[in-house]
């Protein structure tokens, strides 16, 4: 049998900026969780505030748009783009709140680097470390649905 999961994490108490990455990272790649991992450990300049996307083919980028676009391997900024989109439409409805990442896009913004690094990099790592936990599990014991007559 199947353990019952948990309350997901972005209706559990905490900031709400937090509340919001808890549900934009189920829909972020585990190779964009990896990246933005480093970016944020290694201040990498390509990890930009105050905008989504730059430069054509993509250069710098945001928070979430960074992760869709070297987890998923984009160099179109209008493809960045749409990823992002959707990242974020996708997070809006786990939350029940049209335009709710607001409340983690708008501090990342205005927060000054440094302390906006250091914010999300243990978020980032630790959504990072029990992605690639949950797919070890999977991977090891699947869950199947009993039978009748089991």
């Amino acid at each position: 049998m199947c353990p019952k999961p948990p309350l997901p994490r972005w209706l559990r108490p905490a900031p709400a900026w937090e509340q919001v990455w808890w549900a934009v990272e189920p829909s972020l790649p585990l190779a964009g969780l990896e990246a933005l991992e480093t970016a944020l450990a290694d201040d990498d300049p390509a990890l930009v505030q105050g905008c989504t996307v730059y430069g054509r083919p993509t250069k710098m980028a945001c928070l979430i748009a960074y992760a869709v676009w070297q987890g998923l391997g984009l160099t179109d900024p209008d493809d960045v783009e749409q990823a992002f989109g959707r990242v974020l439409f996708e997070a809006d409805e786990r939350l029940g709140e049209c335009g709710g990442t607001r409340w983690l896009l708008t501090p990342w913004d205005a927060w000054p680097r440094k302390e906006a690094f250091a914010a999300l990099l243990p978020l980032v790592t630790e959504a990072r470390r029990a992605r690639e936990e949950s797919q070890r599990l999977t991977e090891e014991t699947p869950c199947t649905a009993a039978t009748a007559g089991d």
